[in-house]
């Protein structure tokens, strides 16, 4: 295990929340973000019974962090992002560490802010963390692994994030059928289920393709359940769900944050046990 990256990702992640946390508190009194949006699925900054939108924007208005769970949890991303980035010196983990960072800060820019603007760039990160987590897992599947990777995967790796990106920026202008596909909700069920499919590939068929090595039951086990219990948080959060408690001292949707970064970390983790790498936990 490379104890450097970690404690690297660590300070970073140390030194980003203290610049954070000074700058709110210095700019505290003297800034404010606007208007609100309106209430959207996470609960932190509504009130226990929201009758008005006007109650709801008195309670954030004067905030510089109106949802501060939902804000700092986000330096998980970050966490895991430096992590990865610092642990493996591939273009596709790189690229993978650099849209975790950038999730992590536009995320929290939007749960500080309840800025529409910030919500879009928070839904376009996490487009980016999905196509780069898929880069990694589709590396991880070759017949023959390597540490070289051709322009052109890395081209083809870029273009694809970039119009995931564009997608999330107009995702509530296109709709087929009456539906909008690019919708954040269907986004993250097709990005789970794309990597769900990457990772299953490289557990049945790793063998067959020349690795020696299939993650544990245990490993895949542990991600399922991460990502189970991730998913509930995100959904139990809706306002009138089981829990949305905006008083509640642990906030879901700040969970799902974290359990988010322990999932992505799990499944490169476990993509690096398939392509027979060094992961960031041992092998038992």
């Amino acid at each position: 295990m490379n104890r450097n990256a970690w404690r690297i990702a660590a300070l970073v992640t140390l030194v980003v929340a203290a610049v954070g946390g000074g700058l709110a508190i210095r700019v505290n009194g003297h800034f404010t973000w606007g208007t609100p949006e309106m209430p959207k699925a996470q609960c932190e900054a509504l009130l226990a019974q929201p009758t008005a939108q006007v109650a709801y924007q008195a309670r954030v208005a004067a905030a510089v962090v109106r949802e501060p769970q939902n804000t700092w949890s986000n330096l998980a991303f970050v966490f895991v992002g430096v992590l990865i980035a610092a642990r493996d010196r591939r273009p596709f983990p790189r690229l993978l560490g650099a849209a975790l960072c950038s999730l992590g800060l536009t995320s929290g820019l939007y749960h500080a802010s309840l800025s529409p603007a910030w919500r879009t760039a928070d839904v376009a990160m996490m487009s980016w963390v999905t196509v780069a987590l898929s880069c990694v897992g589709i590396a991880a599947l070759r017949r023959k692994p390597s540490n070289n990777y051709a322009p052109f995967h890395l081209s083809i790796g870029g273009v694809s994030g970039a119009l995931a990106m564009l997608a999330a920026v107009s995702r509530n202008d296109i709709k087929i059928a009456g539906i909008k596909p690019f919708d954040s909700t269907y986004t993250t069920v097709a990005g789970v289920a794309l990597i769900s499919a990457l990772l299953l590939a490289g557990v049945v068929f790793g063998s067959r393709l020349g690795h020696r090595v299939r993650p544990s039951p245990g490993r895949i086990i542990l991600l399922t359940a991460v990502v189970v219990a991730g998913i509930g948080c995100q959904l139990g959060d809706h306002p009138g769900h089981c829990f949305c408690h905006p008083e509640s001292a642990v906030q879901a949707h700040a969970v799902w944050h974290i359990l988010m970064a322990a999932a992505i970390a799990l499944a490169y983790d476990t993509f690096a046990v398939i392509e027979d790498k060094d992961p960031l936990v041992r092998r038992s």
